[in-house]
């Protein structure tokens, strides 16, 4: 997800941060935003609209930032899905291999039982017979 905006106070205190941390003396972060805090609030309007106008900045970049980035989920989730959809659709057809392939081989023991019961090897004829006569005879 993109980086949130900046807002003019936030962005005032970054700067005034960095002065104050560049600074020879040292100052807790407490006392440091109380000054900070302060500053902002005694400082006029006039003096706020380069912030202000920084921060609509931020807003606007923020904005395009995002959208390209829903964008950009929204084509992964497509695309997990369709590979979902495709997983599915490959275990589909090997469930279906599989039956089938079961349900062959209880037919082939079905006849080779009908053989022994009837005294004839059925070996020979399952192995002559096509798919859809062994079906037939079923």
């Amino acid at each position: 997800k993109p980086k949130r905006p900046l807002s003019a106070y936030n962005l005032f205190f970054q700067q005034e941060r960095e002065r104050l941390v560049n600074g020879k003396e040292k100052i807790g972060f407490a006392d440091m935003a109380k000054n900070i805090a302060g500053k902002w609030k005694k400082l006029e309007d006039s003096d706020k609209t380069g912030f202000n106008a920084k921060a609509e900045e931020e807003q606007k970049r923020y904005k395009v930032e995002l959208e390209r980035w829903e964008k950009e989920q929204q084509i992964k989730k497509e695309a997990e899905e369709a590979q979902q959809a495709r997983h599915a659709s490959a275990m589909d057809l090997q469930q279906q291999n599989n039956m089938l392939q079961t349900y062959l081989l209880q037919q082939q023991v079905m006849m080779q039982m009908q053989a022994i019961t009837h005294g004839i090897s059925a070996a020979p004829q399952a192995r002559s017979m096509s798919m859809p006569q062994m079906l037939s005879n079923a």
